[in-house]
């Protein structure tokens, strides 16, 4: 491991490689209260010519990796046991905002509102929105195929990714692309999305933006129980009135 450590200090820099245990304690869970697993060594790869070379050095070495995003997810994805983890929050920019075809192109590690942040001017936004949206990046949301309330209405991660550029676990690079209306061919980008970081690293991400609503309207009912609200909601549905969301709270 020293000399897999050396390689990869030589790669991102000393200060971007942890090895201490105290260093690693942060690394060791995501949000879900629990599950705590040690990752080997953490490397933070600063660019995308330096996250193809971490991955690659792994690849020669046959070291097993998980990569990692914010850490915010809850289904263990992002818990590396006694392997390398690769944390992809140094690659943050924001690469293209296109509002003619109503598109970003980003890099993993760009937190989700920071998206929205610079689609605002153009009166769009991305519209996957997680509880941890202000912490989550776009990465990991791909890797979870991340969801949240207004998924009701605008679909989950999947429905926003048009493509990725992905570092496959040899260090190959791939594009991928769903395929067109009527396209022959597997929708691997739709296999890769919700993978939890199984299938590769990904580089960049191109999304759909979503233009901003005309006006917005909250409403709050009151029920005598939950059956009756459950009712309600399904009749709202029903009526052919799509809400961005419902939330039901007992």
């Amino acid at each position: 491991m020293t000399l897999l450590s050396t390689e990869l200090s030589d790669i991102v820099g000393a200060r971007h490689v942890l090895q201490r245990a105290t260093e690693l304690l942060v690394y060791e869970s995501d949000a879900r209260p629990g599950d705590r697993k040690r990752p080997r060594l953490a490397v933070f790869p600063g660019t995308r010519d330096e996250a193809i070379a971490v991955v690659r050095a792994l690849h020669r070495a046959r070291m097993p990796f998980v990569p990692r995003g914010a850490g915010t997810g809850l289904s263990g994805g992002a818990l590396a046991d006694d392997v390398v983890l690769i944390g992809l929050q140094r690659l943050r920019r924001i690469i293209s905002v296109d509002p003619e075809s109503r598109s970003a192109v980003v890099e993993s590690g760009v937190v989700n509102t920071s998206l929205t942040k610079a689609a605002t001017p153009f009166g769009l936004h991305y519209a996957p929105d997680p509880s941890s949206q202000a912490a989550c990046t776009i990465g990991g949301n791909v890797a979870e195929n991340a969801g949240g309330p207004h998924c009701l209405k605008y679909g989950v991660t999947l429905n926003h990714v048009l493509a990725a550029t992905v570092i496959l676990p040899g260090g190959d690079i791939v594009r991928l692309e769903r395929p067109g209306d009527g396209g022959a061919g597997y929708d691997l980008l739709g296999a890769y999305v919700g993978s939890e970081g199984c299938f590769g690293v990904t580089l960049d991400v191109t999304v759909r933006l979503t233009p901003n609503p005309e006006a917005i309207r909250t409403l709050l009912a009151d029920f005598t129980s939950v059956d009756d609200a459950a009712r309600a909601a399904s009749a709202i549905v029903a009526a052919g009135i799509l809400p961005a969301a419902l939330e039901l709270m007992d």
